[in-house]
């Protein structure tokens, strides 16, 4: 049972009940907590464009903080080479990136609060801020739980749920999934994870470098998940029992929703 087939089963589990959810993938471009390939332009930068290239950006971005929030899906071709550079995730840098996500879960909280709707979100709290703080930046652990407790916290009024799965063999979960993926997504995922911060800091290449990388993220997540005050359920080694997995999800649930 990987995040999606888990993500999955607790919205048909909170449909069985009733309730009303909506799941987001890691990737969907529409998530009310993330920008997934969004870039952020400070107004200052945007005075660099010719007006042709503002009024497009105007039309399609949404005013965030002092600058504009951009859904590159949205934007031409001519104009995407100039925008790319300011990609949140991958191209913009700390100081400007932090302020606008945290705005995000911040802006995500108090809506939530206003509807009543159970958001399912698929690795946008531990997995996406963890491979930017850790991977892309390679900040110290101190920082990296303070920014992970800071999102925490401006959702804490809504009392957030944490489902995460463990795996007690990371190189023993990374050869079942390779068993199951072709060449090509093996490849992405070693190129992703090795060509980051952490890893060139840390001369990290390969197969084994991207398992180093898994290893470290997880002992990081571990014990930030240890210190969260939230209600929390850890699968163990999901990806071997999915019935047993299923079972645990389901009395979870029972227990907190």
């Amino acid at each position: 049972m990987g995040k999606s087939e888990a993500a999955e089963y607790i919205l048909d589990c909170l449909n069985r009940c009733g309730e009303k959810a909506e799941w987001y993938e890691e990737n969907d471009c529409e998530h009310p907590a993330d920008y997934t390939f969004h870039a952020y332009i400070r107004s200052d930068q945007l005075k660099k464009l010719d007006q042709e290239e503002r009024m497009q950006l105007y039309n399609e971005g949404m005013e965030v903080l002092s600058g504009l929030v951009i859904p590159l899906t949205k934007i031409s071709v001519s104009l995407f080479e100039k925008i790319l550079p300011y990609k949140i995730y991958d191209r913009l840098d700390w100081e400007m990136e932090k302020p606008v996500m945290l705005d995000r879960w911040l802006q995500f909280s108090q809506m939530a609060r206003a509807i009543n709707q159970i958001f399912i979100f698929e690795g946008a709290f531990f997995q996406n801020p963890i491979c930017e703080t850790l991977l892309r930046f390679d900040f110290d652990i101190s920082e990296i739980k303070a920014y992970i407790k800071t999102i925490y916290q401006t959702i804490s009024d809504i009392k957030p749920i944490v489902v995460y799965l463990d795996c007690s063999d990371v190189k023993d979960c990374v050869e079942n999934v390779c068993r199951h993926r072709n060449g090509c997504w093996v490849n992405k995922m070693i190129d992703t994870y090795t060509c980051q911060g952490y890893a060139r800091n840390n001369g990290l290449t390969g197969i084994d470098g991207y398992i180093a990388c898994l290893e470290r993220r997880r002992c990081i997540e571990r014990e930030i998940l240890n210190e969260l005050p939230c209600a929390k359920l850890i699968l163990n080694d999901s990806y071997k029992n999915h019935g047993e997995m299923r079972q645990s999800i389901d009395a979870f649930m029972k227990e907190n929703m």
